[in-house]
């Protein structure tokens, strides 16, 4: 007999959908997402990169990646070539449990995962500063992007000029 899992934190019955794995536990979207309702978005477009996650922290510095926004898309990037950096949005779209803690690649601390990088986070979302190296078309060729191919993108951004800037 095949039971639906129970929710580790209220105890509710659960069928497929209507819970996550945190923590490698059953958490019901009630308990994780109280008196919240889903949100939907239209990516605008994909990423095509060769980029791989590592286990180790080690990350290739020189990855070349592809945005491959929508054609209809077009008429929304007029000039976006004279940007020298942008900013895109997109979705860890492999990432299918969570987890609450996680240690740092880059300092090897352990922290909560809103506290880091992690893709293995509530909410999917991943904001990343790239370098634009050319537009042709509706493709853009950036640089610095961790992005997994098949990654949707949800939104690109210039980013201020002042975004860098120490007070």
């Amino acid at each position: 007999m095949n039971h639906d899992p129970v929710c580790s934190r209220c105890g509710q019955e659960l069928k497929e959908g209507e819970f996550f794995r945190v923590d490698d536990r059953p958490v019901c979207t009630g308990c994780l997402y109280p008196g919240m309702k889903p949100i939907s978005f239209w990516p605008i477009g994909i990423v095509c990169s060769s980029y791989v996650h590592t286990e180790d922290g080690s990350r290739p510095r020189e990855v070349t990646a592809e945005i491959h926004l929508l054609p209809s898309m077009e008429p929304f990037m007029d000039r976006l070539e004279d940007e020298k950096m942008l900013t895109v949005v997109y979705v860890f779209h492999r990432v299918e449990n969570f987890t609450t803690r996680c240690v740092r690649r880059y300092d090897g601390k352990d922290v909560g995962v809103l506290a880091s990088r992690s893709p293995h986070r509530p909410s999917r979302l991943a904001v990343q500063d790239v370098k634009l190296l050319r537009r042709k078309g509706t493709v853009l060729y950036v640089r610095g992007l961790d992005a997994l191919d098949g990654s949707p993108v949800l939104d690109i951004k210039m980013q201020h000029p002042n975004h860098h800037k120490k007070d």
